[in-house]
């Protein structure tokens, strides 16, 4: 029998998005006191808009984003990208993690295949998004032994389970939250997570951490992507490594001290 991660599967057009943007983007402040992560802008162009680019891009002509913190910013983005662009209230932003965003859109997405990213992710190389998939897949990079970024239990390169940093555990890879969900997978997400929001403790889970209880159900892939293709925007040191000119902005708050 064919290994799962070598068995050829039908590419299959992905005709949704949606872009998680309801947070508050705490550590990044105090940036985002005025801005929210999302829309602060690099190189010129803020973040979320490299990620509407490539999805346009690709084809995908369907893009929801779940908005909270300061929700009112966004508009512009439809006026900009017209009726690509639908905006849905997450209302728990400021109480739970990223499984309030999902949650807030998930009906929209049923018997779609989706990608699915958060919004604090610069994307320098806009074909690493693609308008067909074969399977769901995660996106990761491979890099030097690490403890502080989020991550995978992999076996054969099928994701068994999505990881926290962990001091004591050292991954040999970074994951990146955009994720590519195939319908009959993304129902089984769905409907867990549906579960899990009766269950006390799920303020706390990022959508992802959902996936743990579906791994065994289905076939998880993912897609390694190489360093400057995209990169994560956590704090200000991330911005300055995309954007020197933040260098300015950081010297100016430390002399503000």
């Amino acid at each position: 029998m064919e290994p799962e991660n070598q068995r050829k599967f039908k590419l299959r057009k992905v005709s949704t998005a949606l872009l998680m943007a309801a947070g508050m983007g705490t550590r990044i402040r105090p940036l985002s006191q005025h801005t929210p992560k999302p829309l602060i802008p690099v190189k010129g162009t803020p973040i979320i808009e490299t990620i509407i680019q490539s999805i346009i891009n690709a084809g995908i002509n369907n893009i929801i984003i779940t908005i909270g913190y300061k929700k009112e910013m966004y508009q512009y983005l439809r006026d900009k990208y017209g009726d690509v662009i639908k905006f849905v209230e997450n209302i728990e932003y400021m109480s739970k993690n990223t499984i309030s965003s999902f949650y807030a859109a998930m009906e929209l997405l049923r018997n779609k295949n989706c990608i699915i990213c958060e919004s604090d992710l610069y994307i320098s190389d806009s074909t690493i998004i693609k308008g067909e998939m074969d399977k769901s897949r995660y996106f990761l990079r491979n890099v030097p032994p690490q403890n502080y970024e989020w991550g995978f239990e992999l076996d054969n390169d099928i994701v068994k389970k999505v990881v926290r940093p962990d001091p004591e555990v050292f991954l040999d890879h970074h994951m990146y939250g955009i994720a590519y969900w195939m319908k009959e997978d993304l129902e089984l997400l769905i409907n867990a997570t549906k579960k899990a929001y009766q269950v006390q403790g799920h303020e706390d889970m990022a959508y992802d951490e959902i996936g743990n209880g579906i791994f065994d159900k289905i076939n998880m892939g993912i897609i390694r992507i190489n360093s400057g293709q995209l990169d994560e925007v956590d704090c200000i040191n991330d911005l300055i490594k995309l954007d020197p000119s933040y260098n300015t902005y950081l010297n100016n708050n430390q002399s503000e001290r």
